[in-house]
């Protein structure tokens, strides 16, 4: 016998109820009719489709080491569940429960249901008659997170309180239980870190929740921004905030953040191994009644941090002792952070790391002792050996400079230098008598638990060798580029500036040196190839036919110059066999914009560059191609990482032999907007102002008749694009003047455009300009006092553009009525 089914609650319930009676499954056909309530006319039913209910899957992009060093990279889950997503709209939101439930004094069997913010708590069984909606709970309540290390908590009437799952596409809850030390059947995300404890939900009897927010469809999809059955999860697991402190307590452990990201923090020795285990249940009831005995409903996903081989090295077999030092590198790539970083050198050889720019979430890096340099010894040529005590004043004979800092952003090589004369003073011995002597150097590293031994023998007479070397750096300014035709987003632009320090080399070659003590001699460079993002290019001498020729990053002959015009490297002194010179690279100003390949910079968007790097010769610039086809800044741009070094590989002569090295060339990220509070006088930029935050706390009053704010704006170089000022408004009771942020959401924010023609800055037409920012509707908050925090974005919700300083804080508003 049919029986007709009614429902007093949302659709999910409805839903459910298919599922349960066989109405929802792979064999289910559907049609759709339509009814025309004007002229009374029913559509024709031209077709049908199918149901099909899939069971979830959970996978992680390609992952390696890398994604575990800087603190803009990551690992990325997705987790699969089309059914899951039954509206892309907020709506009503379903749990299933295999044990009784108990709500007050009623116990209930089934589904619970939680409409909007309201908790019901049906009676009777559900799918069958006699169904009845129960009284509203109105007990909960829930503490939000105000940032990615802050806590969350559910208060109110948790005991047995169900899993909860929402289908809504932009916030889904989890929450779990036990009933009578059983636990209930659940659909959601569960975490378990190891080998610092940790779990999310945090504990069975205690809820907590996390945000998940589903890919939303992109252009020509028919439905741009609804949600599509995807859920990425970013993880980052890292040791190089572990010991800060955030308000009164310590990060260690499991975080949630938001925007679908976790943050799992452990102690240095416990990191490589450090793994994140993630089981993810299906949200979806139909899922669940078709997949359980198959145990399909239920995926799992481990990430791990995987060991690297640390290396601690000379960079050659054998060390003239004319040297002033011996380089002793280490590479670590789990020690690599944002430059600077330093490690400095300490008695018994402890190694302290400090990385002042390593920044996870606002949260800074900590000073941390990543390992310590065991022995030092030298064996003689006659078999001796010959440990040196690690005390301080040893140390210090030992090392010119005790601290080391990293060659290039992220890859963990640092340099230190052994000095020649302070070994010698040591062993009091001279440079004969350490002549073929094995210098050793050990040291362990609490990351990997590795032991590392580097060696290299000391030799009176050698040839060219590498002294020291410094890396190039190249200063770029990051906009939008707004030619697009997305009003919403518009893809990053860097425009190469500046060569602001030029690769640099020194080299010894006593041996050559000796060849004319009396003379200032050169060595040659004979070959310079630039690898970059995108290629390479080269500048070379060819012996043969007397000519340095020059390619660019397309493989195209630039110009082809009589004689070797490669720099040269000039002996510092008459004799003293120290040789030093540097490249010379500048940039080329243009208006081509060149956009590159997506395949070269990893992002889901369009990224586009202007200018071009030029190799200077004979006081003539020489293009290599565009600038960011070689390198880009490191910045992360709405969630994805940018960012590439280039490498310049330098071969030079002493006509004798040769010898080959790397010198890195790093990008900047320069931002060049400069905001100040409207005076008379101007004056902007701030003299002395802070780089990141400065307040103003002169008394500002805002009207229902002026809703606005007056500041001036300038730019430190010719800026020819608009950009916005990105003003947010908290109530003063709720911002921390002391440290410059707030403790609570904002209670109103604009964005005010603004453009100078033909460009803004400092040396052009319009040095500076007076920008009302616009405030429309402020009034409709309380009258009283406000703080307002103004930026400089190139579009609503992009990256920062202002500095000196970043924002800037009126700390001292009050709003009238």
């Amino acid at each position: 016998m049919y029986k007709r089914q009614e429902f007093f609650t949302v659709p999910s319930t409805s839903y459910i109820a298919l599922v349960d009676f066989g109405l929802w499954g792979n064999l289910t056909s559907v049609t759709v009719s339509a009814y025309d309530t004007v002229n009374n006319k029913l559509s024709v039913n031209l077709g049908y489709f199918y149901g099909i209910v899939i069971p979830p899957s959970i996978s992680t992009a390609p992952y390696n080491y890398q994604n575990f060093i800087c603190p803009n990279n990551y690992v990325t889950v997705t987790i699969y569940d089309p059914d899951a997503v039954l509206d892309p709209y907020p709506s009503g939101s379903f749990t299933t429960s295999s044990l009784p439930l108990k709500y007050g004094n009623m116990n209930i069997t089934g589904a619970v249901i939680f409409p909007g913010s309201s908790v019901y708590n049906p009676s009777g069984v559900f799918g069958y008659s006699n169904f009845n909606k129960g009284a509203a709970v109105t007990t909960f309540t829930y503490t939000a997170q105000s940032g990615p290390f802050s806590p969350v908590a559910l208060t109110g009437n948790t005991n047995y309180l169900s899993q909860y799952a929402d289908n809504n596409p932009t916030d889904n809850y989890y929450f779990i239980q036990t009933v009578n030390g059983m636990p209930v059947l659940m659909g959601g995300l569960s975490i378990v870190a190891s080998p610092v404890s940790a779990s999310l939900p945090s504990s069975t009897s205690s809820p907590g929740f996390m945000y998940l927010l589903p890919s939303a469809a992109q252009v020509p999809s028919p439905l741009p921004g609804m949600a599509t059955p995807n859920y990425n999860l970013n993880i980052y697991i890292t040791y190089k905030i572990d010991g800060a402190t955030v308000g009164n307590n310590m990060i260690n452990g499991l975080y949630v953040a938001s925007q679908n990201t976790l943050i799992y923090v452990v102690p240095n020795g416990s990191f490589v191994g450090s793994n994140i285990k993630l089981t993810y249940t299906t949200t979806d009831y139909a899922v669940l009644h078709y997949f359980y005995s198959t145990g399909q409903y239920k995926v799992f996903k481990t990430v791990s941090v995987p060991n690297v081989t640390a290396n601690l090295y000379f960079p050659s077999s054998t060390t003239p002792l004319y040297q002033l030092s011996v380089p002793l590198y280490l590479s670590e790539p789990y020690y690599g952070s944002p430059l600077p970083t330093y490690i400095g050198l300490g008695t018994n050889g402890t190694s302290l790391w400090n990385s002042p720019n390593y920044v996870l979430f606002g949260v800074s890096a900590v000073q941390q002792y990543l390992g310590f340099i065991k022995s030092i010894s030298v064996t003689l040529s006659n078999g001796t050996t010959v440990v040196i005590p690690l005390t301080t004043s040893n140390m210090q004979t030992l090392f010119p400079q005790l601290v080391g800092q990293e060659l290039q952003a992220c890859n963990g090589t640092f340099q230190f230098g052994i000095s020649i004369t302070g070994l010698e003073k040591l062993l009091n011995l001279n440079v004969q008598q350490l002549n073929n002597s094995i210098l050793s150097v050990t040291y362990h590293d609490y990351v990997t638990g590795e032991t590392l031994t580097a060696t290299t023998k000391l030799v009176a007479l050698s040839t060219l060798s590498l002294v020291a070397k410094g890396a190039g750096v190249v200063e770029f300014l990051l906009t939008a580029y707004p030619y697009t035709g997305n009003i919403t987003f518009a893809p990053p632009w860097f425009i190469a500036e500046n060569v602001v320090k030029q690769p640099f080399m020194t080299y010894s070659d006593l041996q050559f040196a000796k060849t004319n003590p009396s003379a200032i001699l050169s060595l040659s460079t004979v070959n310079i190839t630039v690898v970059g993002l995108g290629g390479k290019a080269s500048v070379y001498y060819n012996s043969t036919s007397g000519q340095t020729v020059i390619t660019n990053i397309y493989g195209q002959t630039v110009a082809t110059l009589s004689g070797n015009v490669l720099p040269t490297l000039t002996e510092l002194a008459a004799g003293n066999g120290t040789f030093t010179g540097s490249l010379q690279f500048t940039i080329v100003p243009n208006n081509t914009v060149v956009q590159i390949p997506s395949s070269l910079t990893k992002t889901s968007f369009a990224v586009y560059t202007n200018g071009s790097l030029a190799i200077v010769l004979n006081g003539k610039a020489y293009s290599l191609g565009p600038a960011g086809l070689f390198l880009l800044p490191f910045v992360t741009y709405t969630g994805s990482a940018i960012g590439a070094n280039a490498t310049a590989i330098i071969t030079v002569s002493d006509g004798v032999g040769t010898s080959t090295t790397q010198v890195p060339i790093t990008a900047e990220n320069f931002t060049p907007i400069r905001l100040a509070p409207f005076q008379v006088p101007a004056q902007v930029p701030l003299p002395n102002a802070p780089k990141l935050k400065y307040e103003y706390n002169g008394s500002i009053v805002i009207t229902p008749q002026q809703q606005v704010l007056k500041i001036y704006v300038t730019s430190i170089l010719p800026y020819p694009q608009e950009f916005q000022i990105q003003a947010f408004v908290y109530e003063a009771s709720q911002f921390n003047v002391h440290t410059g942020s707030p403790t609570a959401a904002p209670v109103y924010f604009s964005y005010s455009a603004v453009r100078a023609y033909p460009a803004l800055g400092i040396g052009t037409s319009v040095p500076n300009l007076l920008v009302y920012v616009q405030l429309q509707g402020i009034s409709n908050l309380p009258a009283g006092k406000y703080v307002i925090v103004l930026s400089a974005v190139p579009f609503a919700g992009g990256p920062v553009l202002s500095e000196y300083p970043a924002q800037l804080i009126f700390t001292n508003v009050t709003l009238t009525q």
